[in-house]
């Protein structure tokens, strides 16, 4: 990926090697490819996906027929 990189400098197109969707939203709207409300919609959607349970606790919970509990409360806020 780095070489691909390297290459599209050459040509004077700016990339990142990005972490995360967040980040390349943040890119993108530094070099005034997407507006600041687009780059804000993308932190919306890393938020919600940050409040999801990731995919094997779901799966174990479903499995032994758990219910998952809700986001504020795996954080310890209040239900």
């Amino acid at each position: 990926m780095r070489a691909h990189i390297k290459t599209a400098a050459q040509h004077w197109v700016p990339m990142l090697l990005a972490p995360d969707s967040q980040a390349m939203a943040h890119h993108a709207a530094e070099l005034g490819l997407i507006s600041a409300r687009k780059e804000a919609a993308v932190q919306v959607e890393v938020a919600k996906d940050h409040e999801r349970p990731s995919p094997s606790a779901a799966a174990v919970a479903q499995a032994l027929g758990f219910e998952m509990p809700a986001a504020n409360e795996r954080a310890g806020g209040a239900p």
